[in-house]
């Protein structure tokens, strides 16, 4: 999925920690995070690292303008990686429309049973539920 030519968008980079390695790899890589304490270590994390193939913008993806921005289909790799952007279908949907080859969510997923959920709270006792 990652080659020499390969223009990657991480969101929601947070410290940029995988826009660093991405960086190593991928002709240019863009990071985008709501916070802008978190984009100004990423950016110190690419420079300590001589990388000058990074660059970072602070953005809110659900409100974000792909048109506006020039990104339609613009990244050979968008990823999500532990990003609250992927929280609903529209952030989801406008990864696909940046994306003109591959898209990677990497996220936790919460599992409900609602049967064992009663079991636990009555058999075991257990009133928190854990997750």
């Amino acid at each position: 999925m990652l080659q020499e030519n390969s223009i990657v968008l991480d969101i929601g980079c947070g410290p940029g920690k995988f826009v660093r390695e991405f960086a190593k790899r991928a002709q240019n890589v863009v990071g985008v995070d709501i916070s802008s304490k978190m984009l100004h270590y990423a950016q110190e994390n690419v420079v300590a690292q001589g990388l000058g193939n990074a660059e970072f913008r602070e953005l809110d993806w659900g409100k974000a303008d792909l048109s506006a921005l020039n990104w339609k289909k613009k990244f050979s790799l968008v990823t999500g990686i532990m990003s609250p952007a992927f929280l609903n279908r529209q952030g989801l949907e406008k990864m696909l429309e940046a994306s003109n080859d591959y898209g990677l969510i990497c996220h936790f997923v919460e599992r409900q049973d609602s049967i064992s959920d009663e079991l636990k709270k009555h058999v075991l006792g257990r009133e928190k539920i854990e997750k």
